[in-house]
């Protein structure tokens, strides 16, 4: 049995062990797909008789399908098409989705009306176990496949830089927590972007990538065969005029001084190598600098002192003319980058609500047209903004999804165009 909206023809169908429906008494579903967190939602039941509070403990299993039932396509997608020709489309639902109960929660409402909140994760947390373990042979990649599978990830896309170093009992990798946090772990030292999708089948697909990728049509086009879609890219405009205005409302900001265009330091990891980047914003102009170590290395050797105090302080000083060392500024470590101007599409980060929509699923690629700031209504490689979080929302009121979007540098720091 399915639950259809007559608002916008959409519907939800909730399962129990394999054939139990127990779609009638839902009265909202919600569901979250978000980088760095399981996949995680909440179901509520209308329970006047506290049925689902007996049905639903800790670690029940059931399968989650939603969409539309009727979602015809029209004119305004076609033009879509045509503004966006990678435009992500060809599903109506979503179908598969494995998860299990957590957390249930007993609500007593003050007009008499009993109700059952239950949480619920995604099934590749179902069987994740915590232990102490040691990787000391193969390498970094054979390490991430290696975890997927024990997640039940049967479909890779691992693809980062030091993934074929070697593993040796002198420099070996320690897990000592559940799988999914050690992968979450690691991605972060290791700057790679870790994420876990479900296939229409209830199989689930795991990428483990750097972090300049994750908008990348390689990547985005993988982690869309979670919905069964086709395309890479989401095209989000805005008001009367729009060809298909699928925003209802929102906002999106650019952080000027904080990971945008403006003063800041970074440290990345390039090539297996330390990167340090300082920004300056000047008179309406942005200049790049690399941190120049052999600089400091020079300067520590030639007065006796040590390097890592020195490098320490360069990092950590508060300005550019910060005194460091005697007659030396932060400035005087620094060369300028071998560009003509600094990364665009930097600091850009936002959330909207928007018409409901199946084939969003992280980290998709957005485009932004109609009714958007020209500033963001650019496209290449040097201004990506995509997606990082999806909640999928169904009630009475209909579909909806709370996104959220961000840009490579905004979400992870990386000066590396994808």
């Amino acid at each position: 049995m399915y639950a259809t909206f007559d608002t916008d023809s959409s519907f939800f169908n909730v399962t129990v062990g394999g054939d139990t429906d127990i779609t009638t008494d839902v009265i909202e579903l919600s569901i979250t797909e978000e980088i760095g967190q399981l996949l995680h939602g909440n179901i509520t039941f209308f329970d006047p008789a506290w049925y689902y509070s007996k049905l639903f403990n800790d670690g029940n299993k059931f399968t989650c399908s939603w969409g539309y039932k009727n979602k015809n396509q029209t004119i305004n997608d076609i033009l879509v098409k045509i503004k966006n020709p990678e435009e992500v489309q060809g599903v109506n639902f979503r179908t598969g989705l494995n998860v299990f109960a957590s957390n249930p929660k007993y609500n007593f409402g003050n007009n008499g009306v009993n109700t059952t909140t239950v949480g619920f994760y995604g099934s590749e947390a179902a069987d994740d176990t915590r232990e102490m373990f040691i990787y000391n042979s193969g390498t970094k990649g054979t390490v991430i496949q290696n975890e997927l599978s024990k997640l039940g990830v049967t479909s890779f896309l691992i693809k980062f830089d030091t993934q074929n170093d070697k593993l040796t009992t002198k420099g070996g990798l320690v897990k000592y927590e559940k799988g999914y946090k050690f992968l979450l772990r690691i991605s972060k030292e290791w700057q790679c972007t870790f994420m876990i999708g479900s296939l229409p089948s209830g199989n689930l697909i795991g990428c483990f990538v750097q972090s300049n990728l994750a908008a990348s049509k390689e990547v985005t086009e993988f982690m869309s065969k979670a919905t069964g879609s086709v395309g890479n890219t989401k095209l989000f405009e805005y008001g009367i005029g729009a060809t298909y205005p699928n925003i209802i409302s929102g906002n999106i900001e650019h952080h000027i001084g904080e990971n945008g265009q403006g003063d800041n330091v970074s440290i990345s990891i390039i090539n297996g190598k330390q990167v340090v980047t300082r920004r300056v914003a000047q008179q309406g102009t942005i200049t790049t600098l690399r941190l120049d170590e052999d600089k400091i290395r020079k300067f520590a050797s030639e007065r006796g002192e040590d390097f890592n105090i020195i490098m320490k302080n360069v990092i950590q000083a508060s300005s550019f003319d910060s005194q460091v060392y005697q007659d030396k500024k932060v400035k005087d470590f620094f060369t300028a980058e071998k560009v003509e101007t600094a990364p665009q599409g930097l600091g850009y980060s936002g959330s909207f609500e928007v018409i409901g929509d199946p084939t969003l699923c992280i980290p998709l690629e957005c485009k932004f047209g109609y009714g958007f700031p020209p500033a963001v209504q650019k496209s290449g490689d040097d201004f990506k903004i995509f997606l990082k979080s999806v909640e999928h929302r169904l009630n009475s009121e209909g579909y909806r999804c709370t996104i959220s979007v961000a840009d490579i540098i905004t979400a992870y720091g990386s000066y590396v165009n994808a």
